[in-house]
């Protein structure tokens, strides 16, 4: 049976075949019945054949044809139906893209359809992005956005997916205005937009906004967001701008936006986290004298808890580092150490090796040391598991 990963390449702008005159198409009601019995002839089969029988039956109805059934409002039970025939023949059929902007942009096409194109065309939206033509369907989206007919949570989801899929001035003047509108929800949104923009200049417009948005205060959850999205996209690019909101925030040391820059630093790839985050726990030892979970004090765990994610978040950088003898490694053991006393890493084996590897190359005193932090880190049980 075919994969869905291979397919989204078939998509293509060539033109569909043309089909039979609407005249000549059973009715929808009647479609939907023949699918009901066909289905319990499927009874008998397992999983896997049944879902390449269902990929035959609606390989054999055009898409001419269920662009005239998503035409109208079927209603609850068979918006569900055309919702379910739209995505089956979306993973296994190729389509013209023409034919899929016009379902997706006319705000008159069953809202089952739509549903089921948009979010199809979402969760895809890389590989849809690379696609000749492909600003056709973001243009859908944003029409469909603008035309009043869907709620503004829909509109909200229609405008980040056209983000995804197309890069242009429109689109980034729209992701600005949104994030600089002055109104919680619609900052948050515009934040959103530029985090899941296919557009290269949208870090460089995240990183500018997060910082407008960080001076003017009261959007430090929406910031945060931001610059977990940067760290992620960028790595150390944007390293100075956590660093920056990190000490300007460091006499909320609990708060949302220390804790976001801190996971920002962390995640970033870059060795220079490591003094960063060992400063933050403002003592000469381990800075948890007991297991976390028995520190009485909620703000003080809440503090440490933040620590040993940002510590989590560095964890690929710490491995490598580790393996390379590079003098800044000293630093990336004092912090797994401190986050031993919290949990279990996130990849606990490859720490584990990497360090008892560091601690014989080292040896003396460290393997001892290294010995107690990899007991930690192995006594702890995996939710995972």
């Amino acid at each position: 049976m075919r994969r869905l990963g291979t397919l989204l390449v078939l998509l293509t702008l060539a033109a569909t075949p043309a089909s039979a005159a609407p005249e000549s198409w059973e009715s929808l009601t009647d479609f939907e019945a023949r699918w009901r019995q066909f289905r319990l002839d499927l009874a008998d089969l397992d999983r896997e054949e049944r879902l390449a029988e269902a990929a035959r039956f609606f390989e054999s109805v055009p898409w001419e044809q269920v662009r005239f059934y998503c035409s109208g409002e079927a209603g609850p039970d068979l918006s569900n139906f055309l919702g379910g025939m739209v995505e089956t023949k979306l993973r296994f059929q190729p389509v013209n893209l023409g034919v899929l902007a016009d379902l997706v942009g006319d705000a008159d096409t069953d809202a089952g359809c739509q549903r089921a194109a948009v979010k199809f065309i979402f969760v895809h939206a890389d590989s849809f992005a690379a696609l000749p033509g492909v600003s056709h369907l973001a243009r859908a989206f944003l029409d469909l956005a603008d035309s009043g007919k869907r709620s503004a949570k829909i509109g909200r989801e229609l405008e980040r997916g056209a983000a995804a899929l197309w890069a242009g001035d429109e689109l980034m003047r729209r992701m600005m205005s949104h994030g600089r509108a002055g109104e919680f929800r619609e900052t948050k949104h515009g934040v959103k937009m530029l985090a899941g923009s296919c557009d290269p200049r949208a870090t460089d417009s995240l990183a500018v906004l997060c910082h407008e948005l960080a001076d003017e205060g009261g959007y430090d959850r929406t910031v945060g967001f931001g610059l977990q999205r940067l760290s992620e996209k960028t790595g150390g690019e944007h390293f100075d701008f956590f660093v920056e909101l990190a000490e300007e925030s460091a006499d909320d040391p609990i708060g949302e936006l220390h804790r976001a820059a801190l996971s920002a630093i962390g995640g970033s790839g870059d060795p220079r986290a490591y003094p960063i985050l060992l400063a933050e726990y403002d003592d000469e030892e381990t800075g948890i004298v007991a297991a976390t979970g028995e520190i009485a004090d909620r703000d003080l765990r809440s503090r440490y808890w933040s620590l040993w994610f940002a510590v989590r978040l560095a964890e690929p950088g710490m491995i490598e580092v580790l393996g390379t003898g590079d003098p800044v490694a000293v630093q990336a053991v004092e912090l797994l150490d401190r986050a031993s006393r919290f949990g279990l890493p996130d990849t606990r084996e490859e720490i584990c090796l990497a360090l008892e590897a560091w601690g014989e190359r080292r040896g003396g005193g460290w393997q001892e040391r290294i010995s107690l932090i990899v007991n930690r880190f192995r006594s702890y049980p995996d939710p995972r598991q």
